[in-house]
């Protein structure tokens, strides 16, 4: 159990939920601390250090939810307005429709070079 001091609004917290390995339910646990902080009023920007893939966004259910992604940050002075709002919470996460063009990119890569290595070892 985490316990705040009363004014603990006021001033903000930083939580940080870093998972051993894939699976673990960092997302899970950090969307609903957010959403718990949100709810008690708190301003409340819950990031994924994963730049690179969508995942907050997919589990709060805001992938379509207009606002900025990391790829739409740089040289940004004021991020936390534009980001996607769900819940009374910020997201800050990859865009899901970018990894799935980067997705479908990397599954022709990789077709083709299974095609290349079943090649190479019949001609053996």
């Amino acid at each position: 159990m985490i316990e705040f001091p009363d004014n603990w609004i006021q001033f903000g917290v930083t939580i940080g939920v870093i998972p051993m390995v894939g699976g673990a339910g960092a997302s899970t646990l950090a969307i609903a601390l957010g959403a718990h902080s949100a709810r008690c009023g708190a301003r409340t920007v819950v990031v994924d250090c994963d730049t690179t893939i969508g995942g907050l966004d997919i589990l709060a259910g805001a992938e379509s939810v207009a606002g900025a992604r990391w790829a739409a940050l740089p040289g940004s002075t004021d991020a936390g307005g534009a980001l996607p709002q769900v819940e009374g919470m910020s997201l800050l996460s990859g865009d899901v429709r970018r990894s799935r063009v980067l997705l479908e990119a990397d599954l022709v890569a990789i077709d083709a070079l299974d095609r290349k290595s079943t090649r190479l070892n019949s001609s053996h």
